[in-house]
């Protein structure tokens, strides 16, 4: 995008993009676990785009032209966890107030969970009806 007064060309992730009512990211390393999540979000309505580690998470959010009204996070991922994600999203403009839920298969974790900011952060095996109501309550 070019500002008319200056010329310059601004980076799509420095213009506040609006948010997509029904988009929902998916950043979760196990197959099995994210298939079934997909599969859930979607019977719900929801549509539902995926990565599949921390690095390929981040590089999901940096590059969309859509912004997603809430992110589903698992902690434990390889190439880059979901710790560093959550930093990394925290510094990225008009993504920093994108609600997160944590989905963690580690319950010893939940004090550090807590201090990632997130709306809420459920256990594996997952409580799919409550977490429903969760996204919907947002």
């Amino acid at each position: 995008m070019t500002h008319p007064a200056s010329g310059a060309v601004t980076p799509m992730r420095e213009l506040e993009l609006p948010r997509q009512a029904n988009l929902i990211l998916v950043f979760e390393d196990d197959f099995i676990f994210r298939s079934g999540l997909v599969e859930l979000l979607t019977s719900a309505g929801y549509e539902v785009e995926c990565a599949a580690n921390g690095l390929e998470a981040i590089k999901r959010l940096d590059s969309t032209e859509r912004t997603p009204f809430v992110i589903l996070l698992d902690i434990a991922m390889p190439y880059m966890d979901g710790t560093r994600f959550r930093e990394l999203q925290r510094s990225l403009p008009g993504m920093a107030d994108i609600p997160v839920i944590v989905i963690s298969g580690h319950n010893s974790r939940l004090l550090h969970l807590n201090a990632l900011g997130a709306r809420d952060v459920f256990f594996k095996p997952l409580d799919a009806p409550k977490l429903l109501q969760t996204i919907r309550a947002l």
